[in-house]
């Protein structure tokens, strides 16, 4: 047993460093206000060193939304700017890795949440260290702890290449509720993470999807213009 466990370690360890390479660049936005040019990969950078690796999950396999005004018309969804004061990687028990966020309402623009509440918003994906994600994979499959144990390393983990929101960070989201928490529509696209240096709200768009999706970058003002126009 002893052996077997050695090589699935080592196995995982493979199949884990093959998938290091850095996640892929985001698209830039053709039609903000100030022509900026915008590499949404380094926008906003990771708080810890770490690993990225590319989890393919759910969220790339659902129909996008061109427009920003196409996920604002969802019935059931809530438009919100806030801040993230809080955040957390956490396991199911298939061993995938979610961030659950806690996100101050600065404005809500659409639904009836208060301004100044927090809420939990849910992300799939997030920084976990390796020997915690080899251990869960371990007991998962077999029932048995890994023999890695190494947590120094901080594995990147992400759906569609999105990284995780994380504190400090100003957010404006699109969201519907799932229990004591939301999730940003369609995994990932309902989710602009503000840039200090351009004073933009950014969205994250794959490289695979640049020719399916509108994608738009805002300053305060012209997002709430964009609100107002929906609102009419």
């Amino acid at each position: 047993m002893k052996k077997i466990l050695i090589v699935f370690s080592l196995i995982t360890l493979l199949c884990l460093t093959s998938c290091s390479n850095a996640a892929k660049s985001n698209t830039q936005p053709t039609n903000t206000s100030q022509n900026v040019s915008i590499d949404y990969t380094a926008l906003i950078p990771a708080k810890m060193k770490s690993t990225t690796v590319p989890n393919m999950g759910v969220g790339c396999m659902i129909a996008p939304y061109r427009t920003d005004a196409e996920m604002y018309d969802v019935d059931n969804a809530i438009v919100i700017r806030g801040e993230v004061v809080d955040s957390s990687y956490y396991l199911d028990d298939t061993a995938s890795v979610y961030t659950m966020s806690e996100v101050s309402i600065i404005s809500c623009y659409k639904g009836d949440l208060e301004e100044g509440s927090v809420i939990k918003v849910r992300e799939m994906g997030g920084f976990i260290p390796r020997g915690v994600l080899s251990n869960a994979i371990s007991l998962e499959k077999f029932g048995v702890e890994s023999d890695f144990k190494d947590d120094t390393e901080i594995l990147d983990m992400r759906d569609c290449g999105n990284k995780v929101m994380e504190k400090g960070e100003k957010v404006i989201l699109f969201l519907v509720k799932a229990d004591d928490f939301y999730d940003p529509l369609r995994a990932w696209q309902g989710k602009l993470l503000y840039d200090e240096d351009t004073q933009l709200y950014v969205p994250y768009v794959p490289e695979e999807e640049i020719d399916l999706i509108d994608a738009k970058a805002y300053t305060l003002e012209e997002f709430e213009s964009f609100v107002e126009t929906m609102k009419k």
